[in-house]
């Protein structure tokens, strides 16, 4: 007898077309916004970030900003036991079931450096690589998570993370990832490498959670911070001049039959 097995051992998928365009893809989600820093790294909205986070946490306080209102334990206690405290709590989970729905998308682009002197394709293993910076006191430090201010991507098969030392810059230490994308034709790493000033990451994905892990404050101690965890549907590598798809790395179902 057959039984059939559906194997959630999330296996990644290297596809090399798409239905939709960048265009339509990017009109049909909501964008994350920020700006880079030095080198490559990225500081989201802190307007947006602070609105998603206290979604996912479900944080009366933090969303509503009633901290200074309610300045001590007592009053959060008495606030807590309140109907405007139950009301505005519905409210915020009827907001993170909607979140969880939404469809987000970001842009990664290397530094200017990087795309002008060192995206160079390795012939041995059939990678390319660049990189991403991260404060080391808000680093999420989980295997194969690329991440990007607080949100945190885990990896489909094609896309892999390498963990550099900590390095100090701008007054305090900060991480670099490597992030490392496989192309296995040979002409298509040429024109990746051609026309490497316009090269592109986009990330396609849902909001799930906020994940608590333990930071840092200014490098003086210890603070609960939170990753923005979420779905990854597709990670698209493109062309941001003419919109041409180079790869798509996307996870799958596998289906097995076993006797």
């Amino acid at each position: 007898m057959k039984k059939l097995i559906l194997t959630f051992s999330l296996l990644g998928a290297l596809l090399s077309t798409n239905a939709q365009t960048i265009s339509e893809i990017k009109s049909s989600s909501e964008h994350i916004e920020g700006s880079s820093r030095s080198g490559s790294s990225f500081n989201q909205d802190s307007e947006q970030l602070k609105r998603i986070r206290g979604i996912l946490k479900l944080n009366v306080f933090d969303y509503y900003e009633l901290y200074e209102k309610y300045d001590t334990d007592l009053k959060k206690k008495v606030f807590i036991n309140s109907d405007e405290y139950r009301t505005k709590l519905t409210e915020l989970e009827n907001k993170k079931n909607e979140l969880k729905k939404t469809l987000y998308c970001f842009d990664f682009q290397p530094s200017y450096s990087e795309r002008k002197y060192d995206i160079a394709y390795d012939l041995n293993s059939k990678t390319f690589k660049v990189m991403q910076i991260i404060n080391s006191d808000d680093f999420y430090n989980n295997p194969n998570y690329v991440q990007f201010d607080q949100i945190v991507f885990k990896c489909p098969v094609g896309i892999k993370i390498n963990k550099k030392k900590e390095y100090f810059s701008g007054g305090g230490y900060c991480i670099i990832q490597d992030i490392i994308f496989k192309i296995e034709e040979e002409k298509l790493a040429i024109k990746i490498e051609e026309n490497r000033m316009s090269l592109m990451f986009l990330f396609v994905f849902k909001f799930t959670d906020a994940i608590p892990f333990e930071g840092m404050f200014l490098g003086s101690g210890k603070i609960t911070k939170y990753a923005l965890a979420n779905t990854l549907e597709k990670v698209i590598l493109y062309n941001s001049g003419t919109g041409e798809i180079y790869q798509t790395f996307k996870w799958k179902w596998m289906i097995m039959f076993r006797k």
